[in-house]
C-alpha cells in the first residue's frame, strides 16, 4: 500500500507531515475525494465516521474506518446501502481480532474441538488515572467525556464475533453508573457512565456477555463455551496464552500437550531462542518432563500436566485445584503455574491422612 495524499482539519501539523512524508495535503475533504487514490482510511473522531464513509464510497473509493462504524441506526443503515450501492469495500477496523489469542482461539474453534458455540464472555475493562483520561479526552466536548457506556463495545463483541463466525441478534444493554467516592472522576471532564454490561442472542442461538470501559481491575478477556469443550485467554500471568478444557468423561484419552501456540508462533515442539534459553522456563520444561514421567498422584487421582511455565508473581495458582495442590504450589519455592487435566479415573475414597504421595520411591528434582 502507498500513501499519496493526506486531509485534517490541523493544518499546521498536516503541512509539516506532507513535506515528510512527499505526499499531497488537504484540509478540504471533498477536495481530498478527487485526489487520485484507490481508498480512504478514516481515522476521525468516533462518532463521526459514518459521513465520511459514505461520501467516499459515493466518490468510488474503497473505506476503512476505524471504531466506531456509525453513531446512531439511521446512519448505519444508510452506510450499508452505501456499500451496496457503491460496490466497494467497507472493512470496519477492529484490531482486537488480530490479538494472537483471539487468531489461535478462532483456530481451535474452527477445528471443531470444543463444538458448537454456546456461551461466550468479552471484557474490556480499561480504567485509567486521571492525567492519562484528560490527556486523550482535551476539552469538555471531547467524544470520550460525553459517550454512552455501552457505545464503545467493540473491544469486547468483535473477538467473539470473529472466533466463532456469529452475529448478535437480540441486544440488552445496562449501564454502570459512576461511584459518588470514585476519586478519578472529579479530576477529568468525564459525564458519561462508568461502564456498561451488554447481553446478546447470536445468530446460532448462543448467549454472549460484553463487560466494557471504565471498571476497576483492567483485563482484556474473551471465553467461549462450546458444546465438546471451552477455551480462554489466561486472566492472570501471560494474557496471551490459551487454555482449553475438555471433559474426559465422553473424550478419548489423549497424550499430554504442550500447550496451543498462536497462530504465526512456532510449531509445535519448538520454541523462540530467547524463551527457550531462559533459565526459569527450561527448569518449568524439566518439571514438566519429569511430572509426565513418573507422575503425580494425589488420593490416588492422577493428574496429567499439559503445560508448565515460570510465574511472575509468588503463590499464583489456580484457585479451581483442589486443596492439596494448591497448597504444594504456594509453599514450594521454584513458584511454578501448571495448567492440568483431570483423567477419566474413578473416583476413590480419600484417606484420612489426606498427604500428597509419589508412585515413584523420590520425587522428581524440579518439581511443578
Amino acid at each position: 500500500m502507498k500513501l499519496v495524499a493526506l486531509c485534517d482539519t490541523w493544518e499546521e501539523r498536516l503541512n509539516t507531515l506532507g513535506k515528510q512524508l512527499n505526499v499531497a495535503t488537504y484540509t478540504d475533504y471533498d477536495r481530498f475525494l478527487e485526489h487520485d487514490m484507490d481508498a480512504v482510511i478514516l481515522a476521525n473522531y468516533f462518532h463521526q465516521h459514518a459521513p465520511f464513509a459514505i461520501k467516499a464510497l459515493a466518490a468510488g473509493k474503497h473505506v476503512m474506518s476505524e471504531t466506531t462504524a456509525c453513531f446512531t441506526l439511521a446512519e448505519g443503515a444508510a452506510l450499508v446501502e452505501a456499500v451496496e450501492r457503491s460496490g466497494r469495500i467497507y472493512m470496519f477496523a477492529e484490531n482486537y481480532p488480530y490479538m494472537l489469542f483471539n487468531q489461535e482461539m478462532r483456530r481451535i474453534y474452527r477445528a471443531g474441538t470444543i463444538g458448537r458455540f454456546m456461551y461466550g464472555e468479552g471484557e474490556y475493562v480499561h480504567p485509567m488515572d486521571a492525567d492519562s483520561t484528560n490527556a486523550i479526552s482535551p476539552g469538555v466536548n471531547h467524544w470520550r467525556n460525553w459517550i454512552p457506556a455501552t457505545y464503545y463495545c467493540t473491544h469486547s463483541l468483535a473477538p467473539i464475533m470473529f472466533i466463532t463466525d456469529t452475529r448478535p441478534l437480540k441486544v440488552n444493554g445496562f449501564v454502570i453508573p459512576v461511584a459518588e467516592d470514585d476519586p478519578v472522576r472529579a479530576r477529568t471532564a468525564r459525564r458519561n457512565d462508568a461502564a456498561s454490561m451488554i447481553a446478546l442472542r447470536m445468530d446460532n442461538g448462543a448467549v454472549v456477555k460484553l463487560l466494557q470501559v471504565g471498571l476497576r481491575g483492567e483485563g482484556i478477556w474473551v471465553r467461549i463455551h462450546g458444546s465438546r469443550g471451552q477455551m480462554e485467554n489466561l486472566r492472570h500471568g501471560d494474557s496471551r496464552m490459551v487454555r482449553l478444557r475438555r471433559e474426559q468423561f465422553h473424550e478419548k484419552r489423549g497424550d499430554p500437550q504442550a500447550a496451543h501456540r498462536p497462530a504465526g508462533g512456532p510449531p509445535p515442539g519448538r520454541r523462540p531462542t530467547a524463551l527457550a534459553e531462559h533459565p526459569r522456563r527450561r527448569q518449568a520444561d524439566r518439571a514438566a518432563v519429569a511430572l509426565r514421567a513418573q507422575g503425580v498422584e494425589t488420593d490416588r487421582i492422577p493428574w496429567r500436566v499439559i503445560a508448565a511455565r515460570p510465574t511472575d508473581m509468588p503463590g499464583e495458582v489456580n484457585t479451581s485445584w483442589p486443596p492439596l495442590i494448591r497448597g504444594w504450589l504456594l509453599q514450594w519455592p521454584p513458584r511454578w503455574s501448571c495448567v492440568c487435566r483431570w483423567p477419566p479415573a474413578p473416583r476413590t475414597p480419600i484417606p484420612a491422612s489426606g498427604r500428597m504421595r509419589w508412585p515413584a520411591a523420590s520425587p522428581p528434582s524440579a518439581r511443578c
